[in-house]
């Protein structure tokens, strides 16, 4: 039996979504997270403006991710696109608060390998903006483990924000009189993760709103998920349109 057209999976999304806006629900998808300290800070350093208008983003994730011999994430196509990629493409959404617009990818397998699927890639996001994204991944490392949410570096005209670990750092090499390297604190929020979506959920239904992240929403970070593996099969640029058009 032939595996199901990962293009369905998105069809289903939006019917879903559909079906909650006409039975006037509230359907929220638990983006965990961009709930955590690191964006949160991050997202309101870049608001305020500390590198000036950012134009290039990296993103690196490496790990021995899913390693378990059998399990879904091994048998199925994609799986690092579509079970982590989906939190990162998220991210980018939120920490840089833009729109996609087209993803060009590759994706792959190396050698060592224990994936049925591809669990390598690199992915060119272009956002709203000119600004474009590069979200570089393997899940089958056997090197340095990158923290879960990834290896960050976001460039703008006054210098650099950058996750090392768990810390955050601006930092500015050029030109030499402007130099500066500083730690920034994380705010201190009054819940983080799951309380936090738990919160906003509940705080969107008791003032009848829309939550961040719903589901309509989600469908945007979905998209990046499914235009990348459009991409990397057809060997094309592929525009979030085309999967958005109908929604």
């Amino acid at each position: 039996m032939g595996e199901k057209p990962l293009s369905d999976d998105f069809e289903a999304a939006k019917r879903i979504v559909d079906a909650s806006i006409q039975a006037k629900k509230t359907h929220m998808v638990p983006q965990n997270y961009r709930f955590g300290t690191q964006p949160r800070t991050t997202h309101r350093l870049l608001k305020e403006g500390i590198i000036g208008a950012p134009n290039q983003v990296t993103v690196g994730f490496y790990r021995a991710w899913a390693t378990q011999p059998g399990t879904h994430y091994t048998t199925m196509s994609y799986p690092l696109i579509t079970d982590m990629g989906i939190h990162h493409f998220d991210l980018l959404r939120y920490v840089m608060d833009c729109e996609p617009v087209a993803v060009h990818a590759r994706t792959w397998n190396p050698p060592w390998g224990f994936h049925a699927g591809d669990a390598g890639h690199t992915a060119i996001i272009d956002f709203e903006g000119g600004l474009v994204a590069t979200h570089h991944a393997l899940g089958s490392s056997t090197g340095k483990s990158s923290p879960w949410n990834g290896e960050w570096r976001i460039e703008g005209p006054e210098g650099s924000l950058t996750w090392e670990e768990d810390q955050i750092f601006h930092t500015r090499d050029y030109p030499a009189n402007q130099r500066r390297r500083q730690e920034i604190p994380h705010d201190n929020l009054p819940l983080i993760g799951q309380d936090a979506i738990l919160m906003e959920l509940l705080s969107a239904v008791n003032e009848n709103r829309e939550p961040e992240c719903s589901g309509q929403d989600n469908l945007k970070s979905l998209a990046i998920v499914f235009a990348a593996i459009r991409s990397s099969k057809e060997n094309r640029t592929v525009k979030i349109s085309e999967l958005l058009s109908d929604s």
